[in-house]
């Protein structure tokens, strides 16, 4: 038992008026109905539920999954309301719940933090936050950041990154920027989940501190070690949605066996509640009934208390809560003022983004490179007449630049920031509209600095006239476009998830580019869609920007050339459809647009906080208890050979650092081992390298029977902790494509159908088949993980913290699973957390490191007869694998020097007398060398499951199937309508060929952007290959053909629409020359999205993509010829995809002996498709020519792809 006398009790603020008061936190009749998706009755998940949490006692809430305890913690904290009733009350008082709000702080199990700040930073803007104006001063302030950060244990950590804490410290340092404005009710939703024991121990050490203080603390607890539940004062105990326990935790035991349940001599006492708690509720229904019917006391009840005492304990509730206004007078809901607000969370935006000092840099640099790319391409042409059409082109790109460039960064601050921003506004730290417009004013410094270099650039160099009233009405434009670009990056954020916001953008903007009166002027369109024109906002930038160069009096241009049409600016305006006044008109609609879209933007925010205050996310309503029958396995399909794997003198160095010390163990056939250690103790590391996982930096030997392991060895399997999945498949679905991956190729089907079934029902996740995993709980999820590589049956698995995230039942079924498979001959070796009394029971062997050293290897029953040896006596009621853990880590360094000698003795004499091992395989499992084939399927097998994995998955994201369908479908009727039969006009011929070029950029965005979360998949990915579930050949090749249906269906449901309506030629040829180029395209959109995910993260990925179409875009031919270049750049069109296709296309409609385009014009210079090719420099049969060098292009970017992703898979190994 832990004594908790002694724990630093730093002061922090007793004297706070806040604390004055020592609140009692009583609740009565409580209800609570989880919603139906079908409109059928919904589940009762809270059953008139009653209690009482006292200050000054630490209250740990217990019960296995689907008990309702999550549910509880968000009905105490007030965030949940919808289906409740009852009655909660603070000092017998029900308080309004904007009351209670102030004096409750609820912190949730997945608690985010901004990676960007230091520890110190982000208590202080905690501090400034949430302390009361009259304790604001720096001297108070800094003094309660010093002491908090003195009892967490953070105090020498003060200036690390949160990115490089471990997740003990972040979770105390969650727990520490709430504790800043003293709250008296404390309510934690499990603070020690994925901790180890030191951790755990002084996390729960403070949270004691905290109620030993006088406020009021209520855990929901995971499975807590001994020594963890001894912190406890009470325990409130469910099962089922019912309290069968609430009461001290020293009485739980006596109580208890008074109903027949006996808690054993060497057990944890948390882990026998958590057992009576699993049982039938008929098994426990004189509990059920005592503590459903126990009175309250020290309340004042009133007359609606008195109503509801009336009812049964089995009557669920109807109706929502409804909560009673007291007489108390309510304080402000923020401790400082809004404004206040502002300053805090603009500082803290900006030292973030100060932070992210290479994205920002990147910003700046693409921003500086392109300013100069776009100066030197289109050098000079703002100053002669005869280049004005090319200086309208660099305008044009002017603004498309300015626009992605400040779009596309800005997709993701939202989605990337939501948790940290709900989390802080539900529990008060300041309100909406403070975060809104620091949002929008902590970027405004790079929307500044960005557009001006790029302007000022791009302005000089291009030869724009030098007059700083000119080049200032351009850099208002193009900024006020950069803001209104940061507002719509940041709405689609909001509005949707990354992969849907990313490709909103490109989608969102094309239109707008149709209508902008570049490509097209709206006279030229039919006269029902002109007044569309005024919906498209490049069309007042860029209107804005040839009004800021050529209009207000400029004076007529010098020519290079005898006869220059546009030598008066005027000229130019008109022929642009553009007015000689109204720059100010524009300026005036964008900034329309700009507040439009934030007020849109608002509203999204306010609706999103709305839906999560409402209805806040709570994954254990979600989930159901379950007691399974653990079925025995039954024989397995694949045969194997019993092995045994020893290691000698292992050692393990990084960064000059040793993790592992010269071990030696061995790990026997028909035994479980459990791998124990301290965080640190070397415990994953040990399992890489025993795995073959890890081979640089590693000296000694490892061997199954008698044979060395190898990297990736086929005769163990290693499941990570960390264990990615598929999102969109359902259970069934992951398994079945397992069982076709790890089973033989000619195995019956009927025989894959009952290992899936058998293996689905062993780990409870058979009822939930036909779930996606996306809506799985964490611990289900996890489930499957360990499911997906039971299927082969090796005779050796490493496991790295399989239970971890999973309750006592879901735990013990996984456990005795692996038992049992234990038990049929193989070796089982698991790293385990705090492992329950009565799972640590079910292993055989126990492996204890402590750094790198170990202290204790043999079987399980002899771990304590060996402790005593040396001293270390393990108490009653208490969980051997606690107590082994806690003496290991304890101050006793001369037993622990002694149980490491006495284990160096025991490994010598094992290894000197290692009686030789069976090496003999099953022929079907092995290849002419005798060792064990790598995969048990053929390349074309893996091939096909691989793609059919893969189309099954995108199928099952069906709103993102659908919109980018539906938008290929609805652009390709605007193009068509407002291009309509410009392909038959001679007149037009600039319009029709500005249709086809957007239809590239299109193409290209939709089909880079589809593969944004790519980064997700890599890691899947990975994970199977190196346990040899495929070749990463395999893997190669089904990426980049299961997409291919679409890449070709959705631009030739694209091309078709545009091509009939615009009155191409029809010619079948034709149409398939361009049919080809936009599947290139396509697919070389989609392999630069590819790239990007296996390269970057998604941040960076969203920036690559955005990015890397420039200089193709740029080079094109589309804005300025290669003979019209620098010779110096005229290499990089040679690099333009944009410009093979942009060729080919131009080929396919004009090329290859076409008739004369008809004209009714008297003069038309482009009445000869001849004249179009010779315009553009194209060589007029050159299709096969221009195709040929974008396929180059393509298996250049395929080997990129293809290298990017072997190095990244051997960097990770």
């Amino acid at each position: 038992m832990v004594d908790v006398t002694g724990l630093d009790a730093v002061t922090l603020g007793m004297d706070d008026p806040l604390l004055g008061q020592r609140l009692t936190l009583s609740f009565r009749n409580i209800c609570y109905r989880g919603k139906s998706k079908n409109g059928k009755r919904g589940k009762d998940i809270i059953k008139n539920v009653s209690g009482k949490f006292q200050p000054g006692r630490l209250v740990a809430i217990l019960g296995p999954s689907g008990a309702g305890k999550s549910s509880l913690m968000g009905i105490l904290s007030g965030m949940k309301q919808t289906g409740v009733i009852g009655t909660i009350e603070v000092n017998g008082v029900m308080l309004d719940r904007s009351q209670y709000r102030q004096q409750c702080i609820y912190i949730q199990q997945d608690f985010i933090l901004i990676e960007h700040l230091t520890v110190l930073e982000t208590m202080d803007y905690a501090a400034e936050l949430k302390m009361p104006s009259a304790s604001r001063s720096t001297m108070v302030r800094k003094k309660k950041v010093n002491d908090i950060l003195q009892v967490l244990g953070l105090d020498g950590s003060m200036h690390t990154l949160v990115r490089n804490l471990s997740g003990g410290e972040k979770k105390r340092l969650s727990i520490g920027i709430e504790m800043v404005c003293n709250p008296p009710i404390i309510l934690l939703d499990e603070p020690t989940s994925g901790l180890d024991s030191v951790s755990a121990m002084q996390l729960m050490s403070y949270a004691k501190t905290l109620a030993m203080e006088g406020r009021t603390v209520a855990c929901v607890i995971h499975q807590p070690s001994s020594s963890l539940f001894n912190l406890f004062d009470d325990l409130y105990l469910l099962s089922a949605g019912t309290c069968i326990y609430n009461g001290s935790v020293d009485e739980m035991v006596a109580v208890f066996a008074e109903t027949g349940f006996h808690c054993p001599k060497f057990y944890n006492r948390a882990d026998f509640a958590l057992e009576v708690a699993s049982k039938t509720p008929k098994e426990v229904e004189y509990l059920m009934l005592k503590y459903s019917k126990q009175p309250i006391t020290d309340r004042k009840l009133s007359r609606q208390d008195n109503s509801s005492d009336d009812r049964s304990s089995g009557e669920v509730c109807e109706v929502d809560i409804s909560i009673k206004q007291s007489s108390h007078k309510a304080g402000p809901r923020y401790q400082i003022s809004q404004w206040k607000q502002f300053l805090v969370l603009l500082r803290r935006s900006l030292r973030v983004t100060s932070r992210d000092f290479f994205f920002a840099q990147l910003r700046v640099i693409a921003h500086v490179l392109v300013g100069f790319l776009l100066g030197i391409v289109f050098y000079r042409c703002g100053e002669d007449a005869s280049h004005v059409m090319t200086n309208g082109a660099s305008l044009f790109f002017l603004q498309l630049f300015i626009f992605f460039g400040n779009a596309m960064p800005c997709v993701i601050t939202f989605p990337l920031e939501a948790r940290v921003f709900i989390r802080e506004r539900l529990n008060n730290w300041y309100s909406l509209e403070a975060y809104y417009v620091s949002k929008i004013f902590a970027d405004l410094p790079l929307q500044i600095i960005c557009p001006t270099l790029f302007i000022a650039i791009a302005y000089y160099m291009t030869g724009q006239p030098l007059e700083w009233e000119r080049f200032g009405m351009v850099w208002l434009i193009t900024l006020l476009l950069a803001i209104y670009a940061q507002t719509v990056g940041l709405l689609s954020g909001a509005a949707f998830d990354i992969q849907m916001a990313t490709f909103f953008v490109p989608c969102f903007s094309i239109p707008s580019m149709l209508f902008s009166g570049f490509f097209v002027k709206s006279f030229e369109m039919p006269e029902f869609l002109q007044p569309v024109v005024y919906t498209s906002f490049f069309r007042y930038s860029f209107q804005g920007s040839l009004q800021a160069i050529y209009a207000y009096n400029r004076t007529n241009l010098p020519c290079s050339d005898i006869v220059c049409y546009f030598n008066k600016p005027s000229k130019f305006l008109k022929f642009m459809d553009t007015p000689e006044e109204g720059y100010w008109n524009n300026v005036s609609v964008v900034v329309g647009f700009i507040v439009l879209f934030q007020i849109i933007l608002y509203v999204i925010l306010r609706h999103l906080m709305s839906r999560e205050e409402i209805e806040l996310t709570l994954t254990a309503t979600t989930t159901t208890t379950t007691t399974t029958t653990v079925a025995t396995p039954t024989t397995p399909l694949l045969e194997f050979v019993p092995s045994t794997m020893r290691f000698r003198n292992v050692v393990y160095r990084t960064n000059d650092k040793d993790i592992l010390s010269n071990v030696s163990g061995r790990f026997q056939h028909g035994r479980m081992v459990a791998l124990m250690g301290p965080s640190g103790a070397g415990k994953s590391s040990l399992l890489n390298v025993l795995s073959g996982a890890q081979m640089f930096g590693t000296l000694g030997t490892v061997t199954i029977n008698g044979e060395p392991v190898e990297e990736n060895d086929p005769r163990s399997v290693y499941v990570e902790q960390e264990c990615p999945l598929l999102v969109f498949l359902t259970v069934y679905e992951t398994m079945q494509f397992a069982v076709n991956m790890k089973m033989p190729q000619d195995a019956p089907f009927s025989a894959k159908i009952a290992k899936t079934n058998e293996i689905l029902q062993m780990v409870g996740l058979y009822a939930s088949r036909t779930t996606l995993v996306r809506n799985l709980s964490g611990g289900e999820q996890r489930r499957l993980a360990v499911a997906v590589e039971l299927i082969q049956n090796p005779p050796i698995m490493l496991l790295d913290e399989p239970t971890s995230g999973l309750d006592s039942v879901s735990s013990a079924q996984v456990i005795t699973h692996l038992k049992s498979l234990a038990m049929s001959g193989r070796t089982i070796v698991c790293t385990i957390h705090q492992p329950a009394s009565s799972l640590f029971q079910l292993f055989d062997d126990v492996y204890l490191l402590r750094q790198g050293r170990c202290l204790y290897s043999g079987p399980v029953d002899h771990m304590l007869e060996r402790f005593a040896q040396v001293g270390l006596t393990c108490p009653y009621y208490y969980n051997p694998a606690d107590f082994a853990l806690e003496a290991i880590t304890s101050d006793h360094s001369v037993a622990h020097r002694t149980l490491c000698r006495m284990v160096d003795e025991e490994m010598r004499e094992i290894n000197a007398a290692a009686p030789a091992s069976p090496t003999t395989l099953n022929a079907q499992q092995t290849n002419t060398t005798g060792r064990v084939r790598r995969y048990q399927t053929a390349y074309y097998y893996q091939l096909y499951t691989l793609i059919k994995r893969s189309v099954l998955a995108s199928l099952r994201d069906e709103f993102f199937l659908q919109m980018r369908l539906g938008l290929h479908l609805a652009l390709g009727l605007v193009f068509g309508v407002v291009h309509y039969d410009v392909g038959s006009d001679a007149m037009k011929v600039f319009a029709n060929i500005g249709c086809f070029f957007q239809l590239f950029a299109l193409v290209y965005f939709s089909n880079a952007v589809a593969v944004v979360n790519y980064a997700d998949e890599v890691s899947v990915t990975i994970k199977e290959i190196a346990n040899n579930w495929y070749s990463r050949e395999a893997y190669y090749l089904a990426k980049l053909v299961h997409d291919l249906p679409l890449q070709l269906f959705c631009p030739s449901v694209l091309l078709l629409i545009v091509y009939y309506l615009t009155g191409q030629p029809f010619e079948w040829f034709r149409l398939g020359m361009l049919l080809g180029v936009f599947a290139v395209g396509g697919v070389i959109g989609q392999s630069l999205g590819l790239i990007g995910g296996i390269c970057f993260n998604v941040k960076m990925q969203n920036f690559f993509v955005a990015n890397a179409c420039i200089v193709p875009l740029l080079f094109s031919g589309f804005f300025v010829d290669a003979k019209d270049m620098i010779s110096f750049l005229k290499p990089l069109s040679t690099v333009s995809f944009f410009r093979y296709q942009f060729h080919g296309a131009l080929q396919a409609l004009y090329g290859y002996e076409r008739d004369n385009i008809p004209c009714i014009a008297v003069f038309c210079p482009f009445k000869k498709p001849s004249a179009v090719l010779d315009h553009f420099n194209v060589d007029p049969h050159g299709y096969g020519e221009s195709i040929g060098k974008a396929l180059l292009i393509l298996l250049v970017m395929q080997v990129i792809i293809y290298v990017g992703f072997v190095v990244r898979l051997r960097r990770i190994k």
